[in-house]
């Protein structure tokens, strides 16, 4: 996962999407937030028979900010309460999905720097339609979420650490690992959503040729286990050697020529087998641009043959800042586990535009799609997903505002959906010094 990624996760799961955010009271701050959500949806769990429903959402969010000159310590949780009205059903009081709780650590010193996050989410997953609000891979099938009853459970951390950052030979190592679970499971389902872990960890050695042009090796090495009929392994180790070009602090261009190997396991008559051995050349680059006041872009990709065909990846991430605003784009296209243990691949992109009014009012839009194709046999049905969201949101004071938006959802498979949903949602936050 990009650092990018991360950031953007830990500022949704900090909580209080409209709630205007506390300033820094000195070195540490602490924030409470809370959000009242009122929606109305013509099809709640976006199925070929549409249900109606409307729900109110009660959202705490708790935050702890600790920064000086070399240190930031972040602490964060959110929880919400769901007053659910759907039709043909009985009223019922739930958990407003997810209930997030985490916290992040960052040290830096004269020549390095270390960055550590430890997120746990829960969410229960009972035919509820999940808006595709962020666009960082997370492999969880769209029509599983509609036909599955239980409780997901998922634990993510890892850490960045670069070393000699200011020698010419320099240092950097990621690691990050997640684990999905399922509670509350019918038995009849337990083929439908299976547990997960993946840990992916990479190493960087850069030496520094001249001001301007360094060589590069990078070895990385990742692990993917699904608990399914099969007890689906995948293991893959790569290790490549190109350059970094990076003419000013504004630009910065890499590539990488390199050897991948990649072994999958599984368990059939309670024997273990290598179902597939696949090694061979991959190639890599990527690109950063940064004007902080005008445009922000960083795109990567990833081709390899170490497989049963070759496969590429990539990530994408761009903002163009406008005067009283901000138009960007993201997108990916990665391969990994889907929810039932299966090697898929996983593809999405998202563009959206947020724009001041004035200096009390803003409005937004957002489009995402996303799509799932079986990595094994493409002529299996993909799994399509459009989402597309319209909000206006005005400061009613200091330290309340409010949001009033449209979202429309679109699903392909067999066959198709639509739902169609408005929101009002009211924000209040309240910022101390401890």
């Amino acid at each position: 996962m990009t650092r990018a990624s991360l950031a953007a996760l830990i500022l949704a799961a900090g909580g209080g999407a409209v709630a205007v955010q506390g300033q820094t009271l000195g070195e540490s701050t602490v924030t409470a937030t809370i959000t009242q959500r009122f929606e109305f949806n013509d099809n709640y769990s976006l199925r070929e028979d549409p249900n109606p429903a409307a729900f109110s959402d009660t959202r705490f969010g708790l935050d702890y900010l600790r920064e000086t000159s070399t240190q930031r310590l972040s602490l964060f949780g959110n929880l919400g309460l769901r007053l659910l009205w759907e039709d043909g059903e009985d009223f019922d009081v739930t958990y407003a999905d997810p209930a997030v709780v985490g916290g992040r650590f960052g040290q830096d010193w004269a020549d390095g720097d270390f960055d550590a996050y430890l997120i746990y989410s829960y969410r229960r997953l009972e035919g509820t339609l999940t808006p595709l609000n962020d666009f960082e891979f997370v492999p969880i099938s769209p029509d599983a979420l509609t036909d599955f009853d239980g409780n997901e459970n998922r634990f993510r951390g890892g850490f960045d650490l670069a070393l000699r950052t200011n020698s010419p030979s320099s240092y950097i190592f990621s690691l990050d690992a997640s684990k999905v679970d399922y509670s509350n499971v019918d038995t009849d389902q337990t083929d439908s959503a299976v547990p997960r872990d993946v840990v992916r960890g990479e190493a960087l050695w850069r030496l520094r040729l001249n001001p301007i042009l360094s060589s590069a090796v990078v070895a990385s090495y990742d692990w993917e286990k699904a608990e399914n009929a099969t007890d689906n392994e995948i293991r893959t180790a790569a290790i490549d050697a190109g350059f970094i070009y990076e003419p000013d602090e504004n630009l910065e261009v890499t590539a990488g020529l390199g050897y991948e190997d990649r072994e999958r396991l599984q368990t059939f008559s309670g024997e273990r087998f290598t179902t597939e051995n696949n090694w061979g050349p991959a190639v890599r680059g990527s690109i950063r641009y940064d004007t902080p006041e005008e445009f922000s872009l960083f795109a990567s990709a990833r081709y390899t043959t170490a497989a049963p065909d070759p496969r590429w990846n990539a990530d994408l991430r761009a903002d163009y800042f406008l005067p009283r605003g901000v138009l960007y784009a993201r997108g990916y296209r990665d391969y990994g586990l889907n929810i039932d243990g299966d090697d898929t691949l996983f593809y999405g992109i998202g563009i959206g535009l947020e724009r001041e009014i004035n200096s009390l009012s803003s409005w937004g839009i957002d489009i995402g799609g996303r799509n799932e194709v079986d990595a094994e046999n493409s002529e299996i049905a993909a799994i399509d997903r459009i989402d597309a969201t319209a909000r206006y949101t005005r400061a009613l004071t200091q330290d309340v505002s409010a949001t009033l938006g449209y979202r429309l959802g679109l699903q392909t498979e067999d066959g198709s959906a639509q739902s169609n949903a408005v929101f009002v949602t009211f924000g209040r936050s309240w910022s101390r010094r401890p």
